[in-house]
């Protein structure tokens, strides 16, 4: 998510000082780097990091990963979907992941943050279409220059579906033991985070 957050370039009026200037900046040339390539390897070897454990290049380009994303996070901050985790991971009472011993409820950092990026990546494609068209490409969808936002959405929107379906991810809050009514407790959640 940090690759399509708000560019250091966006920032009107920049801060005259540097100790006004909020702690994460943004998108920045340094953190697409590490954020695009990132994305490349997991394209490339998340699937086979899961359904493969003993597929040795794929857990060592998956560890890669991982902290190639958090030094181009580490840099620029994360957006939507990184915020909203949290209130979901606090406020999940009743959620036994299947990958964690079954001592208390717990949804997992890593679910938190996914099961609402397919919604915030859909809503947020508009403010940025051609960073969200390079994460796509990057995860292996196939997008002309000149494809039409809806089109570049979708398009993310399928390989993070599809990531999700082959590892059978909970299909949203509900599958996890969210009611409508948790929806108002979480939000304020949110709000102080």
């Amino acid at each position: 998510s940090s690759l399509v957050s708000f560019s250091l370039f966006q920032r009107v009026p920049r801060p005259a000082r540097p100790d006004l200037r909020p702690i994460y900046q943004g998108s920045n040339p340094i953190s697409d780097v590490w954020s695009l390539e990132a994305l490349r390897i997991i394209g490339k070897y998340f699937r086979r990091s899961v359904f493969d454990s003993s597929d040795e290049e794929a857990k060592e380009n998956m560890m890669l990963a991982s902290t190639f994303a958090g030094v181009g996070f580490g840099n620029a901050g994360v957006h939507l979907c990184h915020a909203l985790s949290y209130p979901i991971s606090s406020q999940g009472q009743s959620y036994f992941d299947a990958d964690y011993p079954a001592k208390k409820p717990l949804i997992p950092h890593g679910l938190s943050v996914v099961t609402t990026a397919v919604a915030d990546f859909e809503y947020l494609t508009p403010a940025c279409p051609e960073r969200h068209a390079a994460a796509a490409r990057q995860l292996g969808a196939t997008i002309s220059d000149n494809a039409g936002n809806d089109y570049i959405a979708s398009k993310l929107c399928d390989q993070i579906r599809g990531f999700m379906r082959d590892f059978q991810v909970p299909n949203g809050l509900e599958e996890m033991g969210f009611q409508y009514s948790d929806i108002g407790k979480a939000s304020k959640v949110k709000m102080h985070f």
